[in-house]
């Protein structure tokens, strides 16, 4: 939950506090991964002067977990060996449909949300990294289901950057013959 600049979490049955100084502020509300929004509006203008009381509906979304480990893959067998290779924090991670975007956690692992139905998972190349297993990958999601997948990425070859300077004398933007 924020206002302004504010920010607070909320307890275990929801509730939550803060105590700005007086003003108009903008409270939102972003629910947590695998809910949505019943509110409508999602956010409310309030005015603190006296005491102000709001609150927020979620409602959990149909789908389930999709649980991605990402590594550099020292020998390439797109394998995960604790003793050759490492983890690999930071690493986006994408489910489609839906959008959910995470990064790799200090363990390699990163949780996305997917809904019912087909879905595509993907991790995203680090700098000078090529993927050493399936990247994306597909599959079925159940309501309350999971998946359980890894992203080995190997050191990439060489690799070529070429393309062109020209003078763009009449500032079309393209190269004259």
């Amino acid at each position: 939950v924020r206002l302004g600049v504010m920010s607070t979490v909320t307890s275990s049955s929801g509730y939550f506090l803060l105590k700005p100084m007086a003003g108009t502020y903008t409270l939102r509300h972003t629910p947590p991964h695998g809910y949505g929004n019943a509110t409508n509006p999602d956010s409310f203008v309030v005015t603190v002067g006296p005491a102000t009381s709001r609150s927020f509906a979620d409602t959990s979304r149909a789908g389930g977990w999709i649980t991605s480990f990402a590594f550099e893959d020292k020998d390439a067998n797109g394998i995960y060996s604790a003793s050759t290779d490492t983890l690999m924090v930071g690493v986006p991670v994408t489910v489609t449909p839906g959008g959910d975007l995470q990064y790799t956690d200090h363990s390699g692992y990163a949780t996305n949300f997917a809904p019912v139905g087909s879905f595509s998972v993907a991790a995203a190349a680090p700098d000078s990294f090529a993927p050493s297993t399936t990247n994306p990958i597909t599959g079925t999601m159940t309501n309350g289901g999971t998946f359980a997948t890894s992203f080995g990425f190997r050191k990439a070859t060489k690799g070529t950057v070429k393309g062109t300077v020209f003078v763009d004398a009449n500032r079309n933007g393209g190269v004259e013959s």
